[in-house]
């Protein structure tokens, strides 16, 4: 058996009496009360009670709620801000608004009638709205465990990162203690070769010093060896004379 489920439009949402009456016959409720949004309402969860949700299957979470209420309050502000209609105003805007009501409310009504008289018949189909049910659940729960299984890979990537960025920051400051150790290093080989370079130049001024030193006790050396030969000449001049004067000696 194949039905055809026809649903009012958003207006019947605040008529109380249809969308007790569509409830009855099980479809759903009024439209959601998110903007612009026409699907029904989301059925309250099998053996929970108190007020069903005003809300459709996807627009049912704490973003879209809040998204419509700021949507409410903007409107609230904007009919306090508009001016107060002059009683003449006031009275024909009443009676046109009146008249819209009047020319909606019969095909209101009539839709109305017609989705009451279709649930109806959907009603005596069981097995069919036993199917519907059972397929609705499956489908809410494939949702809720699909939902679930992103929030957990979800937390899985956040921890992931939280690991990653711990890492990071691990290898960072490694990097920056080799970086300061390395400067450490670098600053006491600079001081190394400062005070090798001042041994150098020491040791270079006392080897210039031996050097002089050296060429004054040569020159002085020679000198010394000069005046030996000269002194060495004149004690062998003086042996010969020395020698003559025995030998004259003698013959006296």
């Amino acid at each position: 058996m194949t039905t055809k489920t026809t649903r009012p439009g958003k207006a019947a949402a605040t008529d109380e009496w249809l969308a007790r009456k569509l409830i009855e016959a099980g479809f759903g409720g009024a439209d959601c009360d998110f903007p612009d949004c026409t699907n029904a309402r989301a059925p309250r969860p099998p053996g929970k009670s108190g007020t069903p949700t005003k809300y459709c299957v996807q627009h049912n979470n704490r973003r879209d709620r809040q998204k419509a209420y700021r949507k409410r309050k903007d409107l609230e502000k904007e009919r306090a801000a508009a001016p107060e209609p002059v009683p003449v105003q006031q009275a024909v805007a009443r009676g046109a608004r009146e008249e819209q009501v009047l020319a909606s409310l019969l095909p209101r009504v009539l839709t109305a009638l017609e989705a009451v008289h279709q649930g109806q018949e959907a009603g005596a189909d069981t097995a069919a709205v036993a199917a519907h049910i059972e397929q609705v659940t499956s489908d809410a729960t494939e949702k809720v465990r699909q939902a679930e299984q992103r929030r957990e890979e979800a937390v899985d990537d956040a921890e992931a990162a939280r690991e990653e960025a711990s890492r990071s920051e691990q290898a960072a400051e490694h990097a920056r203690t080799e970086r300061q150790a390395a400067l450490l290093e670098a600053a006491c080989a600079l001081g190394e070769a400062a005070d090798a370079d001042r041994r150098a130049t020491a040791d270079r001024a006392a080897l210039d010093k031996l050097s002089e030193a050296h060429r004054e006790l040569r020159d002085t050396h020679q000198q010394l060896s000069g005046a030996h030969n000269l002194l060495k000449t004149q004690h062998e001049e003086l042996e010969q004379a020395h020698t003559a004067l025995t030998g004259e000696h003698r013959q006296l």
